[in-house]
């Protein structure tokens, strides 16, 4: 989402929605991740994640089979828990709304228009648009600004 001065906003998050389910190496990750810590105890976070990333790649299928099966319960357990959440939970409440951007919204709507163009209000009726010139000419002087002409090849 963005604010009224487009500048990002972050969006509370809803406390009861459920965990998202673990993948097959992130449930690997996270058994062997302890023991790892232990084997190198000087290393960093990148450095670890680097360590179990080459152990989950040198692992046979057969070894990485247990955590796909962990990975499809896990699966399991996110959708019943996401279809209770969907029967149980409230819709979520309408964002506030900014004042300035109701009341553009509001006279976009309630402008008349024409071909999908809006069609300019003539407050007085004589035929002129608010800018004071005929409907269709566009409001400008007719003249051509001296940075046309020397542009034109004159």
């Amino acid at each position: 989402r963005r604010s009224s001065d487009g500048k990002a906003v972050a969006v509370p998050k809803d406390p009861n929605l459920p965990k998202r389910p673990r993948t097959a190496f992130f449930q690997f990750s996270c058994q062997i991740r302890e023991t790892v810590k232990e084997e190198n105890p000087t290393a960093g976070f990148g450095e670890l994640s680097k360590i179990i990333g080459r152990r989950w790649a040198e692992m046979s299928s057969g070894d990485k089979a247990q955590f796909y099966v962990r990975e499809e319960e896990d699966k399991a357990r996110y959708a019943a828990e996401m279809a209770e959440y969907v029967l149980t939970s409230k819709p979520p409440a309408p964002a506030p709304k900014n004042p300035a951007m109701t009341l553009k919204a509001e006279k976009k709507l309630s402008t008349p228009t024409k071909g999908g163009a809006a069609i300019k209000e003539d407050p007085d009726g004589d035929g002129l648009s608010p800018d004071r010139s005929p409907p269709g000419a566009g409001g400008g002087s007719g003249k051509r600004s001296s940075q046309n002409r020397s542009s034109s090849g004159r």
